[in-house]
């Protein structure tokens, strides 16, 4: 079933067209410029373009705003913080961040596609603590335990000694164990 999303056109967004695919093989809503007039995007400079429209994520979705490939690519216009993460509880109006990365002015005009929508499902999860690190189904051979090491450190380093790897999982498996158990 395709999820149904709520949509309001904001007084910025009137006579532009809503969020579109740019073919059924991409995932991304292309959004556009909801700018009453050009503007210039100086190098280095941010600026905060509407996009002319408020959505109602639904429950059990997030809102994703990525850049758009080609704006980067050909013209270093970079949508900052993202993906931004749009949760169901978020309302109002859309506000695109984008930064001008490139060394040259850029003009964005109504109507240009300024960043993408991404709609995807998400879940809420519950922590269930324990003292180390749950069994898995990795080998040994993949289990690392980093004590003090530095970021630095090569996957060589971090290898552990059989001995310690078989003390190791009977130590998850038995505080998982209680864990669960409680």
């Amino acid at each position: 079933m395709i999820p149904k999303l709520h949509i309001v056109r904001t007084a910025d967004g009137h006579g532009l067209p809503l969020p579109t695919y740019e073919s059924q093989h991409h995932i991304g809503l292309r959004l556009q410029a909801a700018i009453p007039n050009g503007l210039k995007l100086e190098a280095g400079e941010r600026v905060y373009i509407p996009v002319g429209f408020a959505i109602g994520v639904p429950k059990g979705f997030c809102g994703q705003i990525v850049s758009l490939p080609e704006l980067v690519r050909d013209k270093g216009l970079l949508v900052m913080s993202a993906p931004h993460i749009l949760n169901p509880a978020d309302r109002g109006p859309l506000f695109i961040l984008i930064q001008n990365e490139s060394r040259t002015t850029q003009i964005i005009k109504r109507g240009d596609f300024v960043a993408e929508l991404l709609i995807v499902p998400v879940q809420q999860i519950c922590w269930n603590e324990i003292d180390g690190p749950e069994e898995t189904d990795e080998t040994p051979e993949e289990i690392f335990w980093i004590d003090g090491k530095s970021e630095e450190t090569t996957a060589s380093e971090l290898k552990v000694p059989e001995e310690n790897k078989r003390r190791v999982k009977k130590s998850i498996r038995s505080r998982v164990k209680a864990a669960d158990e409680k």
